[in-house]
Formats: C-alpha cells, sequence, structure tokens
C-alpha cells in the first residue's frame, strides 16, 4: 500500500498554528480517556524478566525511531551504517543483528529475505505504540525460532477514545506528521485510524571527510486502522496497518574499497500487518485465539553513472503467517497455560546486477506446541517453568525450555533464570546465494541471575549472565554461501542499574553494562561496546518538564581498525500550555562529538527539533 502522504515545511508550520489556535479556544478541563478491558498476548505469560517502556516515556523523549528508545535499555546497542532509513542493527548482549525476535501485538514479524530474517524497527511508526516490552535471554519457549538472544514485543495504542496529533520540524530537512484518532460507536464496538509520515533530507551516508558531499534523503509514509468488539466474556479485535519508504544509498568502491557517493541507488520498500485476536474469559479460565500474516517487499534500482559503472534491479519479497491458540486456567494454586503455534515464511528474489541475473522461491512451515506453569506462594518464592517443542519440513524437531525462580522479602528480590532458544536459518541463507539444506538451526543456552532492591526512593539491580552459541551460520565466499560452524561462542557479562527519586518530579537513573566474548575461532564482536553507561534525568516543574539522557558508548572493533569512544548527549524540554497543548524542543548529540557506527560511513552530526503535541 502507497499512501503518498507528501508535506514539507511550510504545510506543516502552517498546522502547527492552526492547532495551537484550536488549542487555546478549547476550555481547560481534565482531559478524559476511557480504557476498555483488552489482554493481548504479552511476554509476561512466559517470563517476568521483563522490560517495560511506557507511553510517558516515549513522550518525554520524543525520539523518531523505535530504535532510539532501544538504546536506553542496558544491555542493548543500535548500530545504524547513516542517517534514518539506512541499514540498521541491534545487538543485544553481544548477539548479532537479527537474534531478537520482534513482535508487533505479541504477533512475530520478519523479513525472510533478508540474511538475518529480521525486521526493519524503521519501517514502524512511534505515536501509535503504547508502550515496549523487553525480555533479554534466549526466548525459545515463546515464539520458537529467532529468539536466540531475547525478545522486544511492541504493543500499539488501543481503546483510548479521542485523538492525539505530532507535528515537528527540524535539522536537515526533517519533518514529522501523526495523526491518530478513536470513535467509540457504542459500549460494544470501537473503531481508530491512524497516519504518519516522516522525511529527512540528510547528508551524504558515504563519509564526507572524503569528499562525498550528496545528500541521501528518506521518507516514510504509514496508516492503520483497528475494530474492536466486546460483549460479556467475549472479545474480538482486528488490527491493519501499512507503510511505504525510500532511501537513497551509497555504495562501495571496490578499486580503492571506500564508499562514495552514488547518485542513482536507491531502495524502495513496502510494508503491510493484519492482526486479529479472539479472545473468551471466564471464571479463572482464558481461551485465545491470534494470528496475523505480514509482508515486506524491497526493490533496489541503480543505473551507471560516473564513478559507478554497473547496473542494479532487484526485487526481494517476504512474508511471514503466523496462527496460535492457547488457554489459561489456575489448578490448585498454580497458573498453568498450553498452547499450539503455527508459523509459514515464505521469500522470493529476482536480482540482476550487471546482466548477472538470480532468483530464488521458496517457503518453509513449523508448528509447534508449548506448556508453562507459574506457581507463587504467600512466603515470596516464584516458580515459572515450560517446555516447547516446533516440528519443521527440513530439519530435525527443535526442544527448547525455560526456568525461573525468584524469592521476595519486603523490597528485595533474588532470581535465577536459565533457557534454552535457536534459530533457524533464513530462507536467504539456505537458498539466496549458494543452495545449502544442510543447514542447521543455531542453538543457545543461557544463564542468569540477580538481586533487585527497591527502597524508599532508591531501587537498585545487579545481574550477571552467560549465554553459549553453538552451530553458528557464518559467510564463506561467494561459491560456499553460508556454513555452520564447529565449536562454540561464549557470552559473559554483568548489568547495574541504579534510580534515586530526588524529589516529586525529578528523577536520577544510570547504569553500565559490559561484556565479554570469546570461541573457538579466536573471532572478536565487530561494531558491538564491551562496555557501555548511561546517565537519565527527568525533571518536571509546574508546565515544565526536561528530559536529558547521556549515552556513553565505549571501543568497538572493526574490521579493518577500532571506532573510537563517544558520548552521545540528547535531550528534550517540554511546555504545558493548556489542558491539550504541549511544545517540545529536542536535541541530538548536543556535544557535537565525532559519533561514527559504521566504519566508512558519515558521522552522526549535532540536530534541533521542535514540534508539538495535541489530544483532542
Amino acid at each position: 500500500m502507497n499512501l503518498n502522504l507528501k508535506f514539507n515545511k511550510l504545510s506543516l508550520a502552517g498546522l502547527l498554528l492552526a492547532s495551537t489556535a484550536s488549542a487555546e479556544a478549547q476550555e481547560k478541563k481534565p482531559e478524559t480517556i476511557e480504557v476498555r478491558g483488552h489482554t493481548l498476548s504479552h511476554l509476561d505469560r512466559f517470563t517476568k524478566a521483563q522490560l517495560v517502556i511506557d507511553r510517558k516515556e516515549i513522550e518525554s523523549a520524543n525520539a523518531p525511531s523505535l530504535l532510539d528508545y532501544m538504546e536506553s535499555i542496558p544491555g542493548i546497542s543500535v548500530k545504524r551504517s547513516a542517517g534514518l532509513g539506512s541499514q540498521a542493527s541491534l545487538y543485544m548482549r553481544g548477539s548479532r543483528n537479527g537474534d531478537v525476535l520482534i513482535l508487533i501485538d505479541g504477533i512475530p514479524v520478519a523479513d525472510p529475505t533478508l540474511i538475518s530474517g529480521g525486521f526493519q524497527l524503521d519501517h514502524m511508526g512511534v505515536e501509535q505504540v503504547e508502550r515496549i516490552e523487553v525480555s533479554k535471554g534466549p526466548m525459545g519457549l515463546a515464539y520458537g525460532s529467532d529468539g536466540l538472544a531475547g525478545v522486544i514485543n511492541i504493543i500499539t495504542a488501543k481503546n483510548k477514545a479521542g485523538g492525539r496529533l505530532l507535528g515537528e520540524v527540524g535539522s536537515e530537512d526533517f519533518a514529522r506528521l501523526a495523526v491518530n484518532y478513536q470513535h467509540l460507536v457504542s459500549d460494544e464496538l470501537s473503531i481508530s485510524v491512524g497516519a504518519d509520515g516522516l522525511q529527512h533530507g540528510g547528508q551524504s551516508d558515504a563519509k564526507m571527510e572524503n569528499g562525498n558531499t550528496e545528500k541521501d534523503p528518506y521518507k516514510r509514509q504509514g496508516a492503520r486502522s483497528s475494530f474492536f468488539w466486546t460483549k460479556g466474556p467475549w472479545q474480538a479485535l482486528i488490527l491493519a496497518e501499512s507503510s511505504s519508504s525510500r532511501k537513497d544509498l551509497d555504495d562501495l568502491d571496490f578499486s580503492d574499497n571506500v564508499f562514495k557517493d552514488d547518485t542513482n541507488y536507491t531502495v524502495d520498500t513496502d510494508w503491510e500487518s493484519i492482526r486479529g485476536q479472539v479472545q473468551f474469559s471466564k471464571d479463572g479460565f482464558q481461551s485465545t485465539f491470534n494470528g496475523g500474516k505480514g509482508s515486506t517487499v524491497r526493490e533496489y534500482k541503480n543505473e551507471a553513472d560516473l564513478i559507478f559503472s554497473g547496473t542494479q534491479n532487484s526485487k526481494y519479497e517476504g512474508g511471514q503467517s503466523f496462527v496460535q491458540w492457547d488457554a489459561r486456567m489456575d489448578l490448585r494454586g498454580v497458573d498453568f497455560i498450553v498452547g499450539l503455534q503455527s508459523r509459514q515464511e515464505e521469500a522470493e528474489s529476482k536480482t540482476n546486477f550487471s546482466g548477472f541475473q538470480g532468483s530464488f522461491d521458496q517457503s518453509r512451515k513449523s508448528q509447534g506446541v508449548f506448556t508453562v506453569a507459574d506457581y507463587q506462594n504467600e512466603n515470596g518464592f516464584g516458580l515459572k517453568v515450560g517446555a516447547r517443542q516446533d516440528k519443521y519440513e527440513t530439519f530435525s524437531q527443535q526442544t527448547t525450555y525455560s526456568l525461573e525462580s525468584s524469592y521476595n522479602w519486603g523490597a528485595h528480590e533474588l532470581w535465577l533464570r536459565s533457557g534454552t532458544g535457536y534459530k533457524a536459518p533464513s530462507l536467504y541463507q539456505t537458498y539466496g546465494l549458494v543452495v545449502n539444506e544442510d543447514l542447521k538451526p543455531e542453538e543457545s543456552q543461557g544463564l542468569e541471575f540477580g538481586y533487585n532492591v527497591a527502597a524508599g526512593d532508591v531501587s537498585f539491580k545487579a545481574l550477571a549472565y552467560q549465554r553459549v552459541l553453538s552451530d553458528e551460520i557464518v559467510y564463506i565466499d561467494f561459491t560456499s554461501g553460508y556454513q555452520n560452524t564447529d565449536g562454540e561462542g561464549t557470552f559473559e557479562g554483568g548489568e547495574l542499574e541504579i534510580g534515586y527519586e530526588l524529589a516529586s518530579g525529578h528523577e536520577l537513573s544510570l547504569w553500565q553494562s559490559s561484556i565479554k566474548y570469546k570461541n573457538d575461532q579466536n573471532t572478536t564482536l565487530l561494531l558491538r561496546p564491551k562496555l557501555s553507561r548511561m546517565f537519565r534525568y527527568r525533571g518536571r516543574i509546574s508546565d515544565h518538564s526536561i528530559h536529558l539522557q547521556a549515552l556513553w558508548t565505549g571501543e568497538r572493533s572493526s574490521t579493518t581498525e577500532s571506532l573510537s569512544p563517544y558520548t552521545n548527549l540528547s535531550g528534550s524540554y517540554q511546555w504545558q500550555q493548556c489542558e491539550k497543548l504541549r511544545w517540545f524542543i529536542r536535541g541530538e548529540n548536543l556535544l557535537n562529538q565525532e559519533i561514527q557506527q559504521t566504519e566508512g560511513y558519515s558521522l552522526l552530526t549535532r540536530k534541533y527539533y521542535g514540534g508539538l503535541r495535541w489530544t483532542f
């Protein structure tokens, strides 16, 4: 679906002025939002070890990409090759890109045509997100393949009467506009719609210090709708959304192995998703049926120019469908869950590089069954155990498990968690370059233990973990394609978090994350920091609020050099003009440090933005 939402700074500025006038005309009365009883499949069914980024934090930071919020979580690092829309990687506790399973409303999303088989979070807007759930560590129990290092579940906003609007402009011809509205048709039925658009004029993705000057812009537009119905013990929900984007790219000049401006190179991406759920709840019993289908189409085009004589016209189409049924009940004080899942992946590609053509069209199915038992007693002891088995058409069955125990006394908690996960080889790895149907799934086993306490105004959390990866899939060369490696790789690390409430409305927090990695091949972690730290302050005085965040990222290894440490200081200020209207300004890289996340690409520059949020 291509909505072709076009806007520029002039039209957006007019919208800001019109919104201001309308908001000032409204009477300052308390906002009423109706929240209706709806439950989606969330991670707490499978684990208690999760972190939640709520809507308040999303609006406090005002970042335009979901990846920006991931960086605020201990143990997660994000790498972009350049600006918004460029190739991005998300690393969780030293994992590779694609080792983290992405869910939207509890439904797995993926692009099987990518090498990693993962999902690019830039395809999705931020304004429809209500909260983000993150669980670190192997999570094969929950959804089978892909939760090798952890799971991220993005929960979209639902069942809130009224609407909200965001408008923003900023450096490098940046502009963002998002509108969401929900209408209560009756006590039993509600309908919501939304749309958003984003554009970034950009800079040269290829390193400007090497003389590259061509701007590489990015544009994205999206739309969504949902229907929610409830009657007695029954609930039903249908959601549909889509996005279209275009990004200008640069390319590698193999004559001197340097990234350079490519004036004709672009990628167009279309993403669509439809999700649904039916749920019955009564007398401690709950039965849920949910499912979804998503598709991604990427098309690369590149004509010959003065620097690059080659041409490219390639199209990749990937899709994934998912169906799940589960039942939840209380049996003599034990919360018991049993469920069935089915997943199908499809991938098709047609490539043409300067006359060299290639293609593949493949699909794969899997079925899984899982069970979870959760016990909590009055003395503070808790135990959650689960097991799962998945069956594939192309390789052997996969069995995973999870075990969590915890003990609470007063404000203190101790916990121990062990689990396994696996990642099936992507369809691209299996069929994209060289057909290798003997590829085995990568397997991961994790162990984590920790302690946390919340006493008065202070909170403290410390943990240590280990994760062992085996049968890792790596690229060998053009003729051998992808192969499983022998031996194992071990990730070991720790995380420390401290929070302090200075006074009412003022919060300080800081964390440190460290990791070390060793394997039988004596390779190292590329582009992933071994040490990172973050300091954050959030404060509010009357109608004014401030959010400051300083992320220090340590040295990272690259293919030919080490990338220097940096501190990225970002911040935002908001003014609540009236009950319905907030103005804000924000900035990135306020210290104007030389931040390079990928070798050969441009440095991240200092940027400023400003806009408004209006509820109606």
